[in-house]
């Protein structure tokens, strides 16, 4: 951090970082479930993806999709609006096509307000990669 002087002669506090150097993001997330498997690639720009049967996921769960791309990880987050079977309607379209053998899906909790104090809360960072 570096002090500079504003226009109206109070500091202002600058934040210097090298422009090459990739910004990310740390999600806790607790696992409820990471044994879900994609049935198929799904379409980039839909709001549907299919899962194997017996996965267990109902409207209002949360779901990530993460996989590896030439070096780099996708992963999104998504709540699960409407299922059909193994047909699973999402909140926002899959920006991916994510593959089939390369992809984890998880059921994630991102609710970090529990009480800790009776029974053990695990919250991590899910990085299969």
């Amino acid at each position: 951090m570096r002090d500079i002087i504003g226009p109206s002669g109070a500091p202002l506090d600058v934040l210097l970082q090298d422009q090459t150097t990739k910004p990310f993001d740390i999600r806790l997330n607790k696992v409820l479930n990471e044994e879900l498997v994609l049935a198929e690639v799904p379409t980039v720009d839909t709001y549907v993806i299919t899962l194997e049967e017996g996965h267990g996921i109902t409207a209002g769960d949360t779901i990530a999709l993460l996989s590896l791309e030439d070096g780099e990880i996708n992963d999104v987050v998504f709540s699960v609006l409407s299922v059909d079977t193994n047909v699973i309607t999402l909140d926002t379209p899959v920006p991916y096509a994510f593959p089939i053998d390369d992809t984890e899906v998880v059921q994630i909790d991102t609710d970090m307000a529990v009480d800790g104090s009776t029974t053990k809360q695990v919250f991590q960072v899910k990085k299969r990669f």
